[in-house]
């Protein structure tokens, strides 16, 4: 079990990097991260008197797991210390500290190469709509198609990056040689891109069932206004309903996969309707995280015949807590995703969320997509700690019975968001073993590559 091989002791490669850069007015973060310095001592006293122990450096020592390389294609060992924690998960969320960093795609595609290759298959689920990424899947299974046009979704400049190019071209590439079963999916669970959907079903009718086909294009009459706040009636659930009650027939008509695409699209549409319905930004938050939780059970049960998942969303989506919300109401909580999820699945849900020391990412201010530099850390950061290691990428186990008490806090930790500002709501206080079950943290982060204009 993932809980008692956490005792195992983890080592690997020692990889060197230059010293953290202090932020310009302010103490190095070594400085804030060392242990307090002892009095000035003189004579045979101070030489004999031992240095006092670190635990929090003994502790990080013995159970965070050092990443050697964020390399395509490198050699698995420095990740084999993880696969126990997450061997008895039915969904494993990857989360990001930001929308921006160009470290935490790679080592996501790293553990997607390394879950791929040891476990026989990987589908991972990403924070994007459910039919645009259908297409990307398209193309990954060997179908047409320009991966930067598939990747420019309107709403989710986090994808539009050379670094999800490369994870497409080289899930391509790996899929090329290996049977269907033994693949890589990228699918979306997102609640958006209701025209797409509508054409996804509309197609699959016209193939099943021209009449049906006819009945449903007539309740989707609406669906190309809802992002603009059109009111869509309750009567288009009726398109949904006639997918599942004539499942067998579709199914024996045109397969299962395409009968499940166009059932799922179905559901999208539906959904998008009542997040954009919603009297609330924060109502419209909660019912987009509530209902992302749901398909992500549906594509763990239905598509994968409850085989694990990888869900890949921003950290305060995949967390088990809820996260903050500052809007006309003032600070409110937001039951994420993942505290969805973990409500369904239990310990078998596994978040693992990451972090950096220091470092700048893309946002998206004043209409555009820009490199911003996170904010600086405060003495009350786990940040701040996990520099003692001395390990430049790490993964930190945060579950068991042993969990000390400056890993359970409350501490600070900060995140980026699409918009961003740095501020107090970016840098809140949490109980880190309470949001994720682990946390890969890098000293230093650089900005992701947005795709050529």
């Amino acid at each position: 079990m993932r809980r008692a091989v956490a005792l195992v002791a983890l080592g690997a490669l020692l990889v060197c990097r230059p010293p953290l850069r202090a932020d310009p007015g302010s103490e190095s973060l070594r400085t804030h991260a060392s242990v307090a310095r002892p009095s000035a001592e003189t004579g045979a006293s101070a030489r004999l008197r031992p240095a006092r122990p670190d635990p929090i450096l003994a502790w990080l020592r013995y159970k965070a797991v050092r990443i050697d390389s964020l390399d395509e294609g490198s050699p698995p060992d420095d990740l084999m210390p993880i696969s126990p924690w997450i061997d008895d998960a039915a969904i494993v969320a990857l989360g990001d500290g930001t929308h921006g960093t160009r470290e935490y795609y790679l080592v996501k595609q790293r553990i997607i190469e390394f879950l791929a290759s040891s476990r026989g298959s990987c589908t991972v689920a990403f924070e994007g709509p459910w039919n645009e990424f259908l297409r990307i899947d398209d193309y990954i299974q060997g179908g047409p198609g320009d991966p930067d046009a598939l990747l420019r979704i309107p709403g989710y400049f986090f994808w539009e990056y050379e670094e999800m190019r490369e994870l497409l071209e080289w899930a391509r590439a790996f899929n090329a040689v290996r049977a269907p079963a033994e693949r890589i999916e990228l699918l979306g669970l997102d609640v958006y891109g209701s025209v797409e959907s509508r054409d996804e079903v509309l197609s699959f009718l016209a193939m099943v069932d021209p009449a049906a086909r006819e009945t449903a294009q007539k309740e989707y009459g609406c669906v190309g206004e809802l992002l603009g706040g059109s009111a869509c009636a309750p009567s288009l659930d009726s398109v949904r309903r006639n997918l599942e009650e004539k499942r067998e027939q579709y199914v024996a008509s045109a397969g299962l996969k395409l009968y499940l695409r166009a059932l799922q699209s179905a559901r999208v549409i539906e959904q998008a309707r009542d997040v954009t319905q919603a009297t609330s930004f924060q109502a419209n938050q909660a019912t987009r995280d509530a209902m992302m939780a749901e398909n992500a059970r549906w594509i763990q049960d239905a598509w994968l015949g409850g085989k694990e998942l990888v869900v890949w969303a921003h950290n305060e989506h995949v967390g088990k807590s809820p996260w903050k919300l500052f809007g006309q109401d003032g600070e409110v909580d937001v039951e994420s995703m993942g505290l969805h999820l973990k409500s369904t699945f239990g310990t078998s849900y596994f978040a693992i969320g990451t972090s950096m020391s220091e470092g700048s990412f893309i946002a998206y201010n004043a209409s555009s997509s820009n490199p911003v530099a996170m904010q600086p850390v405060t003495p009350d950061n786990y940040e701040l700690l996990f520099v003692r290691s001395g390990h430049p990428i790490q993964a930190i186990p945060l579950f068991g019975s042993d969990v000390p008490d400056w890993i359970k806090g409350p501490r600070r930790l900060r995140f980026g968001t699409a918009s961003y500002w740095p501020s107090e709501f970016n840098n809140p206080w949490i109980s880190l073993p309470e949001k994720f079950d682990a946390i890969i943290h890098f000293d230093h982060t650089t900005p992701a590559t947005p795709l050529p204009k």
